[in-house]
């Protein structure tokens, strides 16, 4: 009997949740296959830009052409895949094995988290639920680059805690080793940057220690974008510090009310660039300047219509209809679509909540301005879950939390209550 209590102690519980979530995936990865790419462009287009990479030294995307419509860490990280040559199907399936092993990874840094945030039980309740995941469970059997983000974004938001638990410039540099290979990965981990100097701040972190270090921030990081940078002035005679995505999503964020397509966007896209001829670059330009235009025609004509699409709409079908799913386990996708939305409305409320009145709201504040700088983000341009769908973890944190402390409430109350007759 002492035996079986200790394996299964709470001490070792997530290495039976990792154990549970490599069959879950490993299984899927089986159902699917490994040429699996979910109809997504992206996943071909990641593998042939490893490869003309390999095989020319260029960076290419869409249709081959020079590209920086995607942040090239995903790609650098594909080449090992594809360098040494053989069965793609034999490439698409070492690199799922490995994504795999990252997504559980990402499993375990997000039960580190939730345990120092909340303590051991909310770590593994907020790993169980990544363990569960169906869109998770899903995305780790595809070539993305959520997969490598998530575990970035959770790596960096943890350093960051200890930064500030022990200030130093050694968990300094930690911090930012984990910031510039997720920003490698998207542009959108720039928010990193603000929620750990709120976050910083908030817990009254050394003010001339902090300010040397956003400054030594600042330098290395351009240090570490500057052969990017260079490369795109190169490839396209102009400073691109990100990627060159701007044009397409915020015109298409101009049609969106609730459902992201659908709508018209797509063909008025193509008529606009019909017989263009531009660079990818310059076609963002045109596209940008398409929005802003119908953009301000909207606002002369309703405002109040474009404040309800942007503030409440865009945002809301970003967090509650999921962009990655399909059929797996003969699972139905009714109860995924709703436990999602579900989970996603109360995992926001929680972080907003506990942000505010919890012990630790630091923490939560820290989790909360990740999620609110991603929202903003996706009001501003199209409002799609695959953009939020990394920030998940941070609002399984928070139900996590949210369920333990009314667990203990309820608990409490019912201890206290007097015995009737």
């Amino acid at each position: 009997m002492s035996t079986l209590r200790s394996l299964f102690s709470r001490d070792r519980l997530i290495w039976w949740l990792l154990v549970i979530a490599a069959v879950l995936r490993v299984a899927a990865l089986a159902e699917k296959g490994a040429g699996y790419d979910g109809n997504f462009n992206d996943v071909i287009e990641f593998m042939k830009s490893a490869q003309n990479l390999v095989q020319t030294g260029q960076y290419t995307f869409y249709q081959n052409g020079l590209s920086a419509l995607a942040m090239p860490g995903f790609v650098l990280m594909l080449v090992p895949f594809v360098a040494f040559g053989g069965p793609v199907y034999g490439q698409l399936l070492a690199l799922k094995l490995v994504l795999i092993v990252i997504s559980l990874a990402s499993i375990y840094v997000l039960s580190l988290l939730g345990r120092r945030i909340g303590g051991t039980w909310v770590g593994l309740a907020a790993a169980a639920m990544l363990t569960v995941s169906m869109p998770h469970i899903y995305v780790g059997s595809l070539a993305l680059s959520e997969n490598p983000y998530i575990l970035g974004l959770l790596l960096t938001t943890l350093f960051t805690i200890r930064l500030a638990d022990k200030p130093g410039w050694r968990p300094f540099f930690v911090v930012l080793a984990c910031f510039v290979a997720t920003l490698y990965l998207r542009q959108a981990a720039t928010g990193l940057l603000l929620a750990a100097f709120v976050y910083l701040l908030v817990r009254k972190y050394p003010r001339p220690l902090l300010f040397k270090q956003v400054a030594t921030a600042v330098v290395i990081t351009a240090l570490a974008l500057s052969p990017w940078w260079v490369r795109n002035y190169r490839a396209f005679g102009a400073f691109v510090p990100f990627t060159s995505l701007e044009g397409a999503p915020l015109f298409e964020g101009t049609y969106q009310r609730f459902q992201p397509y659908g709508n018209g966007a797509l063909d008025d896209m193509g008529r606009i660039m019909e017989g263009f001829t531009g660079s990818e670059l310059e076609r963002s330009r045109v596209l940008a300047a398409a929005a802003r235009e119908r953009l301000s025609i909207q606002l002369a004509t309703n405002p109040s219509d474009v404040l309800v699409r942007y503030v409440v709409m865009k945002p809301a079908a970003a967090w509650l209809l999921p962009f990655y799913w399909d059929s797996f386990f003969a699972i139905s996708g009714y109860w995924v679509l709703r436990i999602h939305a579900f989970a996603s409305a109360a995992g926001l409320l929680a972080l907003a909540w506990l942000s505010v009145r919890s012990q630790n709201r630091a923490e939560f504040l820290l989790l909360l301005v990740n999620v609110l700088v991603i929202t903003v983000g996706t009001g501003y341009y199209l409002g799609l879950s695959r953009y939020v769908f990394p920030y998940m973890p941070f609002l399984y944190i928070g139900l996590a939390y949210a369920a333990q402390s009314l667990a203990r409430a309820a608990f409490f109350r019912c201890a206290e209550a007097p015995e009737t007759a």
